[in-house]
């Protein structure tokens, strides 16, 4: 499988019960592009973002990550760093601390950990809170620890789910910077959010999907056909208003 496309998927499935969360979802995402990834609650994104990670199995289908299939514990996750939603971290240990310690179960380093956990601290925006304890953290803070962990192995692709949830603007502004210039550095980027100012603003490719399936991929031009992103969005996930408001 060639690595031109980092991460792959084809006929991606996975149901609960009758419930089928991703139903045949088949893309690819090109080597130093960042590719959002769109859709309303419920839709599967988060789903499939497990299948990707090998977090949970799917039913039908399969997963390549730089050029490997995937498999649960497959060791070219070493070359992936990830913030999945909600990331949780160990409360009584600083943010420096639990770096530094997932530093030492991971990928090795090619700089001293010390120096790369100050760095990716820096970069996220956390060096003076960096020696707190966790608890002390506010959702923002820890999702630019979360942003700060999925750096910290210096990774060939980044899969982020919602990386600026809980920040203000100044912080979207902060990640939206930070992803540039991870593509600038050829990484690759899988971006989930729901946030389409942000994904017209450095996305290079996008996917959309609802009730489990893919409806559109392709370039931004291509996925608008026309219209604004929200616009082509709203009509591609079915989205009929409000119904009924009250006068």
């Amino acid at each position: 499988m060639s690595t031109d496309s980092p991460v792959r998927v084809a006929d991606l499935t996975k149901a609960y019960g009758r419930r089928v969360a991703v139903d045949g979802v088949t893309f690819d995402v090109p080597a130093g592009c960042v590719f959002g990834f769109l859709g309303p609650n419920g839709a599967g994104k988060t789903t499939t973002i497990r299948m990707l990670l090998g977090l949970i199995r799917p039913q039908r289908g399969a997963v390549w990550l730089c050029g490997a299939a995937m498999r649960p514990s497959h060791p070219v996750l070493a070359r992936v760093g990830a913030l999945v939603d909600g990331p949780a971290f160990p409360r009584f240990l600083t943010g420096r601390r639990h770096l530094t310690n997932f530093a030492r179960c991971g990928r090795r380093l090619d700089t001293p950990v010390a120096g790369r956990v100050t760095d990716v601290l820096d970069r996220v925006g956390l060096r003076e809170a960096a020696d707190r304890r966790i608890s002390t953290y506010s959702t923002g803070m820890r999702q630019r620890l979360g942003l700060a962990q999925a750096l910290l192995t210096d990774p060939d692709v980044l899969v982020l789910d919602e990386p600026s949830n809980g920040l203000d603007p100044g912080g979207m502004h902060d990640v939206r910077t930070l992803i540039g210039r991870l593509r600038e550095a050829g990484r690759t980027i899988f971006l989930s959010t729901h946030l389409l100012a942000e994904v017209e603003q450095i996305c290079d490719r996008v996917a959309v999907v609802a009730a489990g399936r893919l409806v559109a991929a392709g370039t931004l031009d291509q996925v608008r056909a026309g219209a604004t992103l929200e616009s082509a969005y709203l009509n591609l996930t079915g989205h009929s208003g409000v119904v009924n408001a009250p006068s």
